[in-house]
């Protein structure tokens, strides 16, 4: 799954999405494995990574964060910052701390 998004344009990475991708995501976040809960978080910033490098001069918005915000996957990240695991609090909070912006995380 991580490969698809690195290589994938953004309508592709659409069409990934309608697929149900960001659904399997979110069975991965939830899981109580840490293996599991560690892979769901690298789909997220690779999702993320790539939708940087479809922002434009004209649309200086990563087009993926509204898709990964309408699953909840935001959400589930936050919730993920209480995790007993230092390497998944820490993974959770980059990823917060570079895509979301401060009004939404109070």
């Amino acid at each position: 799954m991580l490969n698809a998004f690195e290589a994938s344009s953004l309508d592709q990475t659409l069409r990934i999405f309608k697929l149900g991708a960001l659904q399997t995501v979110s069975v991965l976040l939830k899981s109580d494995e840490e293996d599991l809960i560690s892979l769901g978080i690298s789909i997220v910033s690779t999702i993320l990574e790539a939708g940087e490098n479809l922002v434009t001069d004209e649309n200086h918005v990563n087009p993926y964060i509204e898709h990964l915000r309408d699953k909840r996957i935001f959400s589930q990240l936050k919730e993920l910052q209480d995790h007993s695991s230092e390497e998944i609090y820490e993974n959770v909070t980059q990823i917060l701390e570079v895509y979301i912006p401060l009004e939404e995380k109070e």
